[in-house]
This record gives structure tokens, C-alpha cells and sequence, in this order.
């Protein structure tokens, strides 16, 4: 489920499948994070013509490729270890008496199967960076015709 910041970016009609609300969800969070960083790139650098277009759209792009490549590296458990190690570290002082997990082999297995449970839709992301490469490029191709 998504956090309650983000829940007004779906619809809530009540017959909406749970799947759909969750693919309609990432759209809004990454039209979100998209828009924010056009506005931050094109206002802050001043530059109104079809090459500032260009260069906000391209940081779009970015944005939209890293994240589920940065997503798709924790999904595989790369970091897994490390915050079974943290956890542990930090339940000294929290006083759990008995650890949730026996070691990090069975936390592993867990977070597996919660990935497993719960995928992630990577292809909102992936359409959305796509969608910004083509605008880049547009722009840029409007930049190199008005120069030449």
C-alpha cells in the first residue's frame, strides 16, 4: 500500500482493483518526481529556450531509468545482510528478547518471499522514462535545426 502522502495520487473508485490502484499510484509518483525535477532544472538554470526543454526533460529520463534500476538491485537482495546486521545492532537497545529472525540466512528467505508477494511495476517507470527520452530528443533536435 502506499504511503498516505502519496494515496491521492490514485483514484478511489470503489471498484478499481487493487493492482490498478497500485499501477496508477507509481504513475502519480513518478509524474510526480518528474515534474518536480523539470520545474527544479528549467526555472533554476534560466535557460528558456528549446535547449533548457531539452536538458529538464533528459534529467527526467534519468530519474525515471535509475529508479527501477536502483529498486531491481535491492529486489535481488543485495543489501539484505547488511540489514540483518543493522537490525540486530540496533535491537541492543530497543531490548527485544527474542530476535525476529534466527539468522541472516532465514531474513534473507523472508524478505524473498515478501518481494515475491508484493512486485514491483517497473514498466510505469520504464514507460515513463521513454516517454522523456523522446521529449529530449525532440528538443534536441529542435536546438541542432534552429542553430544550423
Amino acid at each position: 500500500d502506499a504511503p498516505l502522502a502519496f494515496r491521492f495520487l490514485a483514484p478511489t473508485i470503489p471498484s478499481m482493483n487493487p493492482k490498478a490502484k497500485k499501477i496508477f499510484t507509481h504513475y502519480g509518483i513518478g509524474l510526480g518526481v518528474a515534474i518536480l525535477a523539470f520545474c527544479l532544472v528549467f526555472f533554476l538554470r534560466k535557460d528558456y529556450g528549446f535547449s533548457g526543454y531539452c536538458d529538464a526533460f533528459f534529467v527526467c529520463f534519468a530519474l525515471e531509468a535509475a529508479w527501477p534500476g536502483l529498486v531491481w538491485i535491492h529486489r535481488r537482495g543485495t543489501f539484505d545482510v547488511f540489514h540483518y546486521g543493522m537490525s540486530r545492532f540496533l535491537d541492543q537497545w530497543t531490548h527485544h528478547d527474542e530476535p525476529k529472525y534466527a539468522n541472516a540466512g532465514d531474513y534473507e528467505k523472508a524478505q524473498m518471499e515478501k518481494r515475491r508477494k508484493n512486485p514491483f511495476p517497473f514498466w510505469t517507470y520504464l514507460s515513463l522514462a521513454g516517454v522523456f527520452l523522446m521529449l529530449a530528443i525532440l528538443f534536441l533536435v529542435l536546438v541542432e535545426t534552429s542553430i544550423h
